[in-house]
């Protein structure tokens, strides 16, 4: 047991100083650290006893259980082996455990205690001032592996959830990786969500072994009317298989492009007086039928994803501005469309296109997506669709 013995006389003497107390501990005298107001007031004491211990390792246990079943007050008992001096012990124990652990950083303002002999037994009264509510403790999800983060992440967006708190043992997770995981799940799966989340993510690092990460999705909308979204998204998007009778990728994947560059209205990006907050998402293309490139690119995606056709999200730039489109399997080669293009230029401007047949206006990191080299192109399917 590490003893800090210089910080320990030092602690102790402030606290005397301040309470005016003399004497012996075993005396019934109060060894404080902290003011002790949270503490129940004589004759309304319901503390319950929470431990007895009988090493200071024990004392941390206790105290870190406490938070995690939210139990503002307690007894912890000590018994007669105790392996130590309590009143050195627990001053050290609660302010590290406040102030040192994961936990106790996320969850709590300051644990306050008081050691004494009550009827001939040693003990501490132990108080904690709470920062987050009892839910959100409860809420907490204990983690092992990425894999098991990344499935809760999704998981918790997949129900529209607020956000996801969690504990791991993965130090290197950091707000970076949670954003750039999210932004990949997002426009990998576009019908897991109805709009992009706005990730804010804080991490709670302590001297222990673990940390505590907090993610607010952002939602814009509540739980129940998100869910609604997804749902009218999907069965819109829904309608571009079902209305299409052939059996033709190629022509289908033209259907689609046809049928979006119809029925949704491009909204300039830079002009604050068109745009609309869904606009960027696959729900304001297929539901509100406005969208900016990348609502285009996202509505293109869930129909896609619905017919399982492969298909990828681009994010780049066109003639220097950022823009999206997509990258579709055909036959199994992959070709560029740019249904944002289609809809105010024509088919032949932007469908079926390769990396060399695109136009040197667009650029993108080549390295984040597949190479794109068949050489069908509209006229092919025209020419497909004729005989």
């Amino acid at each position: 047991m590490t003893k800090r013995i210089s910080r320990i006389t030092a602690i102790l003497l402030i606290a005397l100083c301040l309470s005016g107390c003399s004497g012996s501990l075993y005396e019934r005298e109060y060894v404080m650290m902290r003011e002790h107001s949270n503490f129940p007031s004589d004759g309304d004491s319901d503390g319950e006893i929470i431990a007895e211990v009988s090493s200071a390792a024990a004392i941390r246990e206790a105290c870190v259980n406490m938070i995690r079943d939210y139990v503002r007050y307690g007894i912890i008992l000590f018994a007669e082996d105790y392996d130590g001096d309590p009143a050195e012990d627990v001053p050290i124990i609660c302010q590290e455990t406040a102030e040192n652990t994961s936990l106790g950083i996320y969850a709590v303002n300051s644990i306050n205690y008081a050691v004494m002999r009550r009827d001939g037994v040693l003990e501490a009264e132990i108080s904690i001032d709470f920062k987050k509510t009892s839910q959100e403790i409860r809420n907490i999800q204990y983690t092992g592996s990425r894999r098991d983060i990344e499935e809760l992440i999704s998981s918790r967006l997949e129900q529209a959830e607020s956000g996801v708190t969690f504990v791991s043992q993965l130090r290197d997770i950091d707000e970076e990786y949670i954003q750039n995981y999210i932004t990949e799940l997002y426009y990998g799966d576009a019908l897991l969500s109805a709009y992009e989340p706005n990730v804010t993510t804080e991490i709670y690092i302590g001297f222990d072994n673990e940390i505590i990460v907090e993610i607010d999705f952002g939602r814009r909308y509540s739980q129940t009317r998100t869910l609604e979204m997804l749902e009218q998204m999907i069965g819109e998007a829904e309608l571009y298989l079902t209305e299409y009778s052939g059996s033709s990728t190629g022509q289908w994947l033209m259907h689609v492009c046809d049928k979006l560059g119809n029925s949704v209205r491009y909204t300039n990006p830079s002009s604050l007086y068109t745009r609309t907050i869904n606009d960027n998402t696959a729900y304001g293309a297929l539901c509100e039928k406005k969208a900016v490139s990348e609502g285009f690119a996202m509505a293109f995606k869930a129909i896609c994803d619905l017919n399982d056709v492969e298909c990828f999200v681009v994010r780049g730039q066109k003639d220097g501005a950022e823009h999206f489109w997509n990258i579709v399997m055909l036959d199994s080669e992959y070709y560029h469309i740019d249904t944002t293009v289609v809809s105010g230029e024509g088919m032949y401007r932007a469908f079926l296109k390769n990396d060399t047949s695109l136009g040197s206006e667009y650029t993108w990191d080549r390295s984040a997506y597949p190479e794109c080299t068949g050489f069908t192109t509209y006229y092919d399917l025209m020419q497909e669709e004729i005989y």
